[in-house]
């Protein structure tokens, strides 16, 4: 699963934004800064939920690859986020033939602010990965529990 994660990341960076998406080392990660936070949930064959993090320069940068634009408010930066969460955990599960057709995703929820962390419930399955495009980088955690 967490290949399928990163090909996820790469496919919709490559389709949506038009630009490479890489995995990165955990190093250097800080969240001591404006940050935002974009929450999927799922339901059906996994309960969980896909999460991913930015800072507001990787935020801004998002929504700037999306729009076309340079002049994105917080709203259209929020946007950009939401969309790129669900993206990322539609394509993620559409590669899981276990997944694709019997698990569906919530609408997203963003979260913007300093120095936040999530506390999702404990679950068996979880994945975490980091990635870089251009000079910025993005935090991206799918959890839960896969089975009816």
């Amino acid at each position: 699963y967490e290949q399928r994660l990163d090909s996820a990341v790469e496919e919709v960076f490559g389709a949506m934004l038009g630009i490479s998406c890489t995995p990165v080392a955990a190093a250097g990660w800080t969240r001591r800064q404006e940050t935002i936070g974009a929450i999927v949930g799922l339901a059906g064959a996994l309960r969980g939920s896909c999460m991913v993090h930015v800072n507001r320069a990787s935020g801004m940068r998002i929504a700037e690859l999306l729009t076309g634009s340079a002049d994105n408010d917080s709203g259209m930066i929020h946007d950009a986020l939401g969309e790129l969460c669900n993206m990322i955990a539609g394509t993620w599960k559409g590669g899981i033939p276990e997944l694709a057709a019997d698990c569906m995703l919530s609408p997203p929820v963003v979260i913007d602010g300093y120095d936040f962390q999530l506390y999702p419930q404990p679950s068996p399955f979880h994945i975490q990965g980091r990635y870089q495009f251009e000079a910025d980088e993005l935090e991206v955690t799918l959890q839960g529990s896969i089975g009816k």
